[in-house]
Parts: structure tokens; sequence; C-alpha cells
């Protein structure tokens, strides 16, 4: 097999999160390693927003969060939201690569994250209506992704079903089922 990064492989979406909060120069370099992700004409179409537990901002996301994401949701010290600017800021034109850009930065905001000891779990399960509406981020802004942010923590305190599947061998597609290669 080939050899790919610890951080790449090692990474994995927990369902519980200890106490321990991110350091705010950890959580910085996360934000420094998603900036420098390739973006269709340097536009750098995304935002990161942070919160840590026990913020109006932090309650407003997870409030928006679906009840199942809540049960396990709110044991991580840092929910955040990845949004992505819908239109080119130079010609005000749709752009149709801003979520592909977003997810790059977010891939490298997760790499660094493993890199840092942390982990993430990405949701999609939200009312996307209700988070916009209570961060009022701005026009022209999408939420793409919610997550969740810190250190693994102990499962014994999730439900029996997600003690289940928190606990289980992560399994990846064979490459031949993903991927194509021809080479002339």
């Amino acid at each position: 097999m080939n050899k790919i990064l610890n951080e790449i492989s090692s990474r994995f979406s927990p369902m519980a999160f200890s106490n321990v909060k991110p350091t705010e120069e950890s959580m910085q370099r996360m934000l420094e390693a998603a900036r420098w992700a390739p973006s269709s004409y340097n536009e750098q179409p995304w935002l990161f927003v942070l919160t840590l537990k026990g913020s109006e901002q932090y309650d407003m996301i997870y409030q928006s969060l679906i009840e199942y994401n809540q049960t396990w949701a709110e044991s991580a010290p840092v929910l955040g939201v990845v949004f992505g600017k819908t239109h080119l800021q130079e010609n005000g034109k749709l752009n149709s690569h801003f979520m592909y850009d977003a997810g790059a930065a977010m891939s490298n905001f997760y790499t660094q994250a493993t890199f840092e000891g942390y982990q993430l779990h990405q949701m999609g399960g939200y009312d996307i209506e209700k988070l916009e509406k209570s961060l009022q981020i701005g026009e022209g802004l999408k939420s793409i992704v919610v997550f969740a942010l810190g250190v693994p923590g102990d499962v014994k305190h999730l439900p029996q079903d997600m003690q289940a599947r928190a606990k289980a061998e992560r399994v990846r597609k064979p490459l031949e089922e993903i991927s194509k290669i021809y080479l002339g």
C-alpha cells in the first residue's frame, strides 16, 4: 500500500468528545492551513466560524442541529460552520466552484486539526435556514457544513446504538471502486 500522511489515515469522526478545548493558537493554525487551500481565481470563497461551548453562537449552531446530532454533539467543546461565498468578488457572477473550493479549505483545516491532536465530525444534519438566520453572517454566504471539533472522549456516555457506531471499524471503498487511472 502507498504510504500516506498519518493525519489523513488516522482521521475519524468521533461521536464523543472530552472537555479539552483546543487552544486559540491551534485553532489559528487550523484556519491558516485552510487559508492556503487552492481556489478558482484565487477567490478563497470560504468563511469559517468557530464557536466555543458556552457562547451564544455555539448555542445557535447547536439548536440548528437535528436531534440525532444534538445527542452526541453536546460534548464538543467547539462547534463550527463553513460558509461559502456564492458569487465571484470581481464581477458578481455565480461561482459554480465555491463548494469545491470551500471543501478544499476544510480538508486543509481537518488535516491540520488532526496534526494538532484534535478530530472533527462533520454534519449535514442541521436546519440550514435556522442556522443562517440565527448567525446572520451576511448576504451571499451559504452554509456548507457544520462540524464538532475537539479531543475524542469516552463513548460510554452515548446511547447504545451510537456507541456501536462509534466503535465500528472504519471501512473505505477499494480504490478500484472510486478511481480510474489511464496511462496511455
